[in-house]
């Protein structure tokens, strides 16, 4: 019920973008970038998507170079586990104005910040296009051993991206502690 959104080439004026970037160095991972515009307080939209696989490090820094210079992001999140820690540091020497968090990915946090996802799903709060990330969010699920990750044989490279840009949403719930509540 989500996927009623539209990609869109470049930014618009007026609007407040954030960027999630789940970064890969080669192997069967993608690299990926989602743009998620975050103006409208009660739903966020997922409005481009960067994914490439086996593209060198190089070009996709300068395709993500590309969107933040289309989308003049207020706030990116880079997924700093493995080549993440580097690709972060190259965006803030490339981009010094920009607001670059660096952000670790852990067992735990993996949980929270793909509970944030769902949080907003159940309550109309973000749109995304039909396609890749729906079918990767389909495929998303919780292990035996309470692992968060893509069913056999399938990634979650764009769900992860999509972590991290939900994560820097005004309406982001802090932790997984909602469930709690309700």
């Amino acid at each position: 019920k989500c996927a009623t959104g539209h990609l869109l080439e470049c930014g618009l004026v007026n609007r407040s973008y954030v960027f999630g970037i789940d970064p890969a160095a080669g192997g069967a991972d993608a690299f990926v970038c989602i743009v998620l515009d975050i103006t409208d307080p009660k739903c966020a939209d997922v409005v481009a998507i960067h994914q490439e696989t086996g593209k060198s490090t190089d070009y996709n820094l300068k395709k993500i170079g590309q969107l933040i210079e289309d989308w003049m992001p207020v706030h990116i999140a880079v997924e700093k586990n493995g080549i993440g820690q580097v690709i972060g540091e190259a965006l803030i020497n490339f981009f010094p104005g920009s607001m670059i968090e660096l952000r670790n990915t852990s067992r735990p946090s993996k949980i929270t910040d793909t509970d944030r996802i769902l949080y907003l799903m159940e309550r109309d709060g973000i749109r995304y296009p039909k396609g890749p990330l729906v079918d990767e969010l389909k495929a998303f699920r919780q292990s035996e051993s309470g692992a968060r990750e893509a069913s056999p044989g399938r990634h979650d490279d764009l769900v992860m991206a999509l972590a991290q840009a939900v994560a820097l949403t005004p309406e982001s719930v802090p932790t997984a502690s909602f469930f709690d509540a309700i």
